[in-house]
C-alpha cells in the first residue's frame, strides 16, 4: 500500500483481503450493461437482485506493508522526482508454477490436470 497519509495505514491493512473476508454477488440478475448496469456490492441489493451473497475468506496472509508514497507531480504520467516511474516491486504468493487456463471454458487448470 503506497499512500501520502500513513495515519490511514491501519484502516487500509485491515480492509485487504489477505485478512478480511470480501463478498461478492453471485447470480444476480444485473449484467453490469446497459441499464441493468448496477451489480450488487452489498447483501441488501443482491438480495434485491435476486442473488446469493458469498462470502470468499481472507487469504491468511500477513497485512501488506504499507509506506509512504513517493512525491509526484500531478498529471505526471506517473514518473517520480527522478523522472522515472515511480513503482513497487511485488511478491505473488499464490500458486507454484505457470497459470493454464481452458481454453474452452476460460476455467483455471490445475496444474496437474493439464494436458
Amino acid at each position: 500500500i503506497m499512500t501520502n497519509n500513513l495515519r490511514l495505514c491501519p484502516f487500509y491493512q485491515s480492509e485487504s483481503q489477505n485478512v478480511k473476508a470480501r463478498g461478492y454477488c453471485a447470480n444476480g440478475n444485473a449484467d453490469g450493461n446497459g441499464a441493468n448496469n448496477k451489480v450488487a456490492n452489498n447483501p441488501d441489493d443482491c438480495a434485491t437482485q435476486q442473488g446469493t451473497w458469498t462470502l470468499v475468506p481472507p487469504f491468511g496472509l500477513e497485512a501488506p506493508a504499507c509506506v509512504a508514497a513517493p512525491w509526484q507531480r500531478d498529471n505526471h504520467l506517473g514518473n517520480g522526482i527522478s523522472g522515472y516511474e515511480v513503482m513497487a516491486n511485488l511478491s505473488l504468493p499464490f500458486g507454484q508454477g505457470p497459470l493454464e487456463i481452458d481454453p474452452t471454458t476460460g476455467n483455471q487448470v490445475k496444474s496437474d490436470d493439464a494436458e
